[in-house]
C-alpha cells in the first residue's frame, strides 16, 4: 500500500508539470539546469531526477530575466535574432534565438533557449502563439 501511495504520488508531481493546453508562462523559466535531460529508467532513477530537478531550479531572479528577454524577442524582433541575459549573483547566463515563424488562426513563433549555469546547459525550444497581435502569449512545447 505504502509503495502504491508513493508511485501514484510520484506520477502526479511528474505530470503535473505537463500539459497540451499551453501557459502563460514559457516552460523555460520554470526549467532546470542539469545535465542529465530525458526520460527515467527506473523509480530510483525517477525519484533522483526530481530532487536534482528541484536543486538545479532556476533562481527567481534569472527566470525573470530569461522570461523577459523571451517577450522582447517574440514581441520585437524577426526570425533569427538572438538575445542573451546575464544573472551574476547566481552566475548564470542564458541565450534565446527566435527560430521560425508561422500563421493561420494565430501567428506563432518557435524559440529555443539555452540556459548556462555554473557547469550545467539546458536548451529547450518551445512555441510562442498568440491570437490578438502579442498582448498575450501562450506556451507549447515543441512536439
Amino acid at each position: 500500500m505504502g509503495n502504491r501511495l508513493l508511485a501514484v504520488g510520484l506520477s502526479l508531481l511528474v505530470l503535473g508539470g505537463c500539459t497540451s493546453m499551453g501557459s502563460t508562462v514559457p516552460a523555460s523559466s520554470n526549467m532546470s539546469v542539469t545535465n542529465h535531460v530525458g526520460q527515467p529508467y527506473s523509480m530510483s532513477h525517477g525519484v533522483a531526477r526530481i530532487i536534482e530537478n528541484t536543486y538545479w531550479r532556476m533562481p527567481e531572479k534569472a527566470a525573470h530575466k530569461h522570461y523577459n528577454t523571451i517577450q522582447f524577442l517574440i514581441n520585437n524582433q524577426p526570425t533569427g535574432s538572438v538575445a542573451e541575459w546575464w544573472h551574476e549573483e547566481d552566475n548564470m547566463h542564458g541565450r534565446v534565438k527566435l527560430l521560425v515563424d508561422s500563421t493561420g488562426n494565430q501567428t506563432c513563433r518557435l524559440y529555443s533557449s539555452t540556459v548556462y549555469w555554473v557547469h550545467k546547459t539546458r536548451t529547450l525550444t518551445e512555441w510562442a502563439c498568440t491570437n490578438n497581435q502579442g498582448k498575450t502569449w501562450k506556451f507549447y512545447p515543441k512536439n
